[in-house]
């Protein structure tokens, strides 16, 4: 492992990449390797008691496939401000729904200018309202997405899901008294130019 590892640097400063970034399976092997963590993943438990209340927005949700170009521009958007975010390339997105599309259901939510500005991907299963990903780039997009979730109060239990490091999503709901686990997610390894 350890010279595979030397001859994949080796390319990548040859190609000129100085940046790696990986979802490691051991974070002490690649610790020692010189990565480091940058990201975490956080998982929250919400009860259908606990849901948001509504909120009035000006747009509207439409479920779409996942195949739809505006999941692709909202999460482009998404990315570009977000620490540790990956950019999504045509391989990227394959890899993503490799397991789940037909599994999933997407919805996107549309301000009153007919923008997306945010989406959910999501499944019900077993009284489990469970989020694959859910983003959004402003409050009214995030509103309209938890609207939805909170529309299917009479059929689920709780909701389940993922979230970003620094989203503040206890400190977003009335009851906040929610399970959250923050667990180290991506490493980083940065290095020079040897000129």
């Amino acid at each position: 492992v350890h010279s595979l590892i030397k001859k994949s640097l080796e390319h990548m400063r040859r190609e000129q990449q100085y940046i790696s970034f990986l979802c490691p399976y051991s974070i002490p092997f690649y610790r020692k390797q010189g990565w480091e963590i940058v990201a975490d993943k956080m998982t929250f438990s919400i009860r259908d008691t606990q849901l948001p209340k509504h909120h009035v927005v000006p747009g509207q949700i439409e479920r779409v496939p996942v195949e739809h170009e505006d999941i692709r521009r909202v999460y482009k958007y998404f990315a570009l401000q977000q620490h540790g975010a990956l950019i999504r390339g045509d391989l990227e997105w394959e890899e993503y729904w490799r397991w789940e599309a037909d599994d999933v259901l997407v919805a996107v939510y549309y301000d009153a200018n007919e923008k997306p500005t945010g989406y959910l991907v999501y499944y019900i299963a077993n009284d489990v309202f469970r989020i694959k990903e859910l983003v959004y780039v402003n409050q009214e997009a995030r509103h309209g997405l938890w609207n939805y979730i909170s529309a299917h109060f009479s059929m689920i239990e709780k909701v389940v899901g993922n979230n970003y490091t620094n989203e503040p999503m206890a400190f977003l709901l009335e009851d906040s008294e929610i399970q959250e686990e923050i667990e180290p997610y991506i490493i980083c390894l940065l290095y020079t130019s040897p000129s």
